[in-house]
């Protein structure tokens, strides 16, 4: 706009923009964020109608990327605008010598993705994440909240307790000094350990296979199990070996949930 502004005695002058989203925007008049550059547009078109009388402006979509000098010519040169390259100050228009503002909504976006890839970089540095990437590498996601706000409360207490390991089994139970052993009671060979409980436990042996096979065979494994698509499962041999039942009650899953 501001160039045709500077010729002299412009008549129908077609401009080619490569953006469908800009174009429909000049269009509208609803309210959106920096809708105010828009206005500017606006503004700028009915003064090149006060200095060109005979100007007829044309606003026409072409492909980005196809070969076409100009369009490429011009895109090289947003993208330097974009990466804080401007013209001098007297080259620009009135309108663009000065900081443009800063939209509130854009800079709430910016500053919770900052956030967010803050913290998942402070996670993936903690010690923690070593042990439960084993189980779920995607963490932290909001895949493990969905999974658990479909459970009832004491099957998510629980989901949550194995997947951290502070789950009352007797060895969680020995180091925080509340039982005096942290052998298994139900097969007094071994420490009860998640993976004793889950995989090895011979006392569990009978659950442990009809668990095996209603998740269609292969290699039991503690991920495995706490994923979302064996959870019924896992909590019927949970349920089978009354390991929690006088702090839990029943943890049978119902098929809805």
């Amino acid at each position: 706009m501001e160039l045709i502004r500077r010729e002299n005695d412009v008549g129908s002058t077609s401009l080619g923009v490569d953006n469908q989203a800009a174009i429909e925007t000049l269009m509208s008049n609803a309210p959106m964020p920096s809708h105010y550059i828009v206005d500017q547009i606006h503004d700028a078109y009915r003064g090149l109608k006060l200095r060109h009388a005979r100007i007829a402006l044309c606003v026409n979509w072409v492909p980005g990327h196809r070969g076409i000098p100009g369009s490429e010519i011009v895109d090289g040169l947003a993208k330097r605008a974009a990466g804080g390259y401007s013209s001098p100050a007297p080259s620009l228009p009135v309108f663009l010598r000065k900081s443009l503002p800063a939209s509130k909504s854009a800079l709430k976006q910016a500053y919770a993705q900052h956030t967010k890839k803050l913290a998942i970089r402070m996670f993936r540095k903690s010690p923690r994440f070593a042990k439960i990437s084993l189980i779920d590498a995607s963490l932290p996601s909001s895949k493990y909240r969905r999974m658990a706000s479909r459970l009832p409360r004491r099957h998510a207490s629980l989901l949550f307790q194995l997947r951290c390991g502070h789950v009352p089994l007797n060895k969680y139970l020995h180091r925080i000094k509340r039982v005096d052993s942290p052998t298994c009671s139900a097969c007094n060979q071994y420490e009860e350990t998640i993976s004793h409980f889950l995989l090895h436990c011979p006392a569990y042996s009978v659950p442990r296979l009809q668990m095996r096979n209603a998740l269609s065979g292969g290699a039991l494994t503690i991920a495995r199990l706490l994923s979302q698509k064996s959870l019924p499962h896992l909590f019927q041999f949970i349920q089978a070996t009354a390991r929690f039942s006088d702090i839990l009650g029943d943890l049978t899953l119902a098929p809805h949930a």
